[in-house]
């Protein structure tokens, strides 16, 4: 972790462990953050455990790790998902120890794992999705072992595996994604089985699998996330078949990929960012383009607008594979690209102005490969690239790089910045690729 003076200009490390001050973020994967109150954040370390981090006072606290021989310690160090729940208490899912349960007060952890003579245990050790539905009930999802609901009261799991013999089981035993609507239907995604909707009157899965022939189908049988917007419509990314869309209302369902026969359809390539502006537009970007879409006109047919490179073209998007979408205070729209920079679009013609690397040029982005885009409260954008971190002035048009200097404390901790997040006090948060996570206090 690293805190950064915006009057020096500098970053200064935290100690990511109070027990081992030279433990950074860098030495482990965190795969989940979530926020317990308005003091502290709880991340799943991928070999490190849980970490909890007091926004307070700006130190991570506790660390959680695995002991041998000690029933109250984390029963494994790899940690794919962590959840805090409406009581407090702090849920962890491991990729071999099943689930902990952690009383932050304490610092105690209960585990719960399967046990093959006992039912009612969890049933299974690897722990991929876990979700509290608006009753406080905790759904736990396994890579094995379908789906728990976890019964508070007397410690018990109630399992819902697939049966081949039996059409309303659960479709797959391996549940990647967990969600419950406004309507308080869950819903979850497997990995291979697509997507199932519980009906908690009788126990009962209702089955949506991908079906090449159907449009109005799931994109993909592996479903690893699910959401739903503020108009009521439920979004599926999977993995391979880009994003679905379902309409409870109309109880339609239908898909958002590339058809080479269609030529309003998805720009072909990996989904590799989504956007929704003000206006209610979802922007998408692919290996092939930028694409618009209006839902509030076209709610399921999915028509989309292309806007891609074109050599003969000097206004239009510098390159076709887009990484980054963002959408500033003043309403214009940020593209990031692979090997073009970042480009600002004008709505009115649909052309863009380019901003590139030169190295001739010390005020100009400082690498093409653009990954995140964000804005501080002064109105300044944040633009992370492959090869350092930007401030860009849009009324000089002026950047301001910040680099990793090897023989600097106070730099920034690494080039490859992959997340920016503006926190509601102004605070910035950089996440690198390799040097942890730093901190821009203003």
């Amino acid at each position: 972790m690293h805190k950064y003076s915006a009057l020096g200009e500098t970053f200064t490390r935290l100690p990511f462990d109070k027990d081992y001050p030279n433990t950074s973020t860098s030495n482990s994967t965190v795969f989940s953050i979530v926020q317990s109150s308005d003091n502290e954040l709880w991340m799943a370390t991928f070999g490190g455990g849980i970490r909890r981090f007091d926004l307070k006072t700006e130190s991570f606290t506790e660390s959680y790790r695995h002991k041998a021989g000690d029933i109250n310690s984390l029963s494994d160090d790899k940690v794919y998902t962590v959840l805090a729940d409406s009581q407090g208490t702090i849920w962890a899912g491991t990729r071999d120890g099943g689930l902990n349960r952690l009383d932050p007060d304490s610092g105690k952890v209960k585990r719960y794992q399967h046990h093959p003579q006992n039912p009612n245990s969890l049933s299974h050790n690897k722990v991929y999705a876990l979700f509290e539905d608006a009753k406080g009930t905790l759904w736990v999802g396994t890579r094995g072992g379908g789906l728990n609901r976890f019964d508070r009261q007397t410690d018990a799991f109630q399992r819902f595996d697939h049966d081949p013999d039996d059409a309303g089981s659960l479709s797959n035993d391996q549940v990647y994604a967990i969600f419950e609507d406004k309507a308080a239907s869950l819903w979850v995604g497997t990995r291979g089985g697509g997507l199932n909707r519980f009906d908690s009157t009788n126990n009962r899965f209702h089955h949506y699998l991908h079906n090449p022939q159907d449009k109005n189908s799931v994109a993909d049988d592996d479903v690893w996330s699910i959401t739903q917007d503020q108009t009521g419509l439920i979004w599926l990314g999977t993995f391979g078949g880009g994003l679905s869309k379902f309409d409870p209302a109309s109880a339609r369902l239908g898909y958002v990929k590339h058809d080479a026969t269609d030529p309003h359809s998805l720009s072909k390539g990996n989904v590799q960012a989504i956007f929704k502006d003000k206006a209610g537009i979802l922007w998408i970007g692919t290996e092939s383009g930028l694409n618009r879409y209006d839902q509030a006109k076209d709610p399921l047919q999915h028509h989309f607008q292309h806007y891609q490179h074109d050599p003969k073209n000097p206004q239009s998007l510098s390159d076709s594979d887009v990484r980054a979408i963002f959408e500033d205070s003043k309403g214009t729209l940020w593209v990031g690209t692979l090997n073009g920079g970042l480009n600002q679009f004008n709505p009115d013609n649909g052309t863009f102005i380019h901003y590139r690397f030169d190295p001739n040029q010390i005020n100009s982005l400082s690498d093409d490969y653009v990954k995140v885009i964000d804005e501080d409260n002064s109105g300044n954008l944040w633009v992370g690239t492959q090869n350092g971190l930007n401030r860009f002035n849009p009324q000089s048009t002026h950047f301001t790089r910040f680099s990793h200097c090897g023989d600097s404390a106070t730099s920034i901790s690494h080039n490859s910045v992959n997340v920016l997040y503006t926190a509601r006090d102004g605070t910035l948060w950089v996440g690198t690729y390799g040097g942890g996570l730093n901190q821009f206090s203003h």
